[in-house]
Parts: C-alpha cells; structure tokens; sequence
C-alpha cells in the first residue's frame, strides 16, 4: 500500500471517517511544538522533472513506503 493508503493508515482513519467535517471530533488538528524533520527524495518511474525532489516524508517515519536518500 502507498501514498494515500498508507497516510491514512498511519493515522488510523478509517472507511468510518468517511465524510466527516475535519474541524470537530473525533478528527483534530493541532500545531505542532517545533518544527519537524521533513526529508525529500526523488521520484522514481516519472519521465519529467526527475531532478525534483517529489517525495516528502518525516525523518525517521516508519510509515514511508520507502528511505529517503541518506535516511537510515
């Protein structure tokens, strides 16, 4: 599973959250506390714009489907 599965899956939504307004419970947003760790990569299978980094995912998330360039 990628992308938007596996987005989903990370933060537990599920089919039951299915048209809900995102601005009351059981969905919340909140601010974070400081600035994440964001790294970027490169697309794979994409014949345009290769050298653009369009991969973007949180240093160290087991949720990516796959490391990012120097990511452990």
């Amino acid at each position: 599973m990628l992308g938007p599965g596996k987005l989903t899956e990370a933060l537990g939504i599920t089919d039951q959250h299915n048209g809900l307004p995102l601005d009351t419970a059981p969905i919340a947003l909140h601010v974070r506390a400081k600035k994440p760790d964001i790294v970027t990569g490169l697309r794979i299978g994409i014949t345009k714009a290769v050298e653009l980094p369009w991969r973007y995912g949180l240093k160290g998330s087991k949720s990516s489907a796959s490391r990012f360039d120097g990511q452990a």
